[in-house]
């Protein structure tokens, strides 16, 4: 999970082209949980929520279909009873 990291910093700081790329990357890895767990701890929710608020409306959605999938976490569920 070393290229996650990266990926987030791309997300946090990449132009909008990179930011796009970087958070479909992000998505993808995300099917994985030790992936979802990687990307939260390395700061990753935050920059795809602040790409939420751009103006290009591809960038909302790659950003929101990445959240969705992190969303889906058999951790949180331990972490967060219902």
């Amino acid at each position: 999970m070393n290229g996650i990291p990266p990926l987030v910093q791309l997300v946090s700081y990449g132009s909008i082209e990179a930011q796009e790329s970087a958070a479909r990357a992000l998505w993808h890895l995300a099917s994985s949980n030790e992936a979802k767990e990687a990307i939260a701890e390395s700061g990753g929710i935050g920059p795809l929520v602040g790409m939420l608020s751009v103006e290009d409306e591809r960038s909302q959605e790659i950003a929101t279909v990445t959240i969705s999938r992190l969303e889906d976490s058999p951790s949180d569920e331990a972490r967060f009873p219902v």
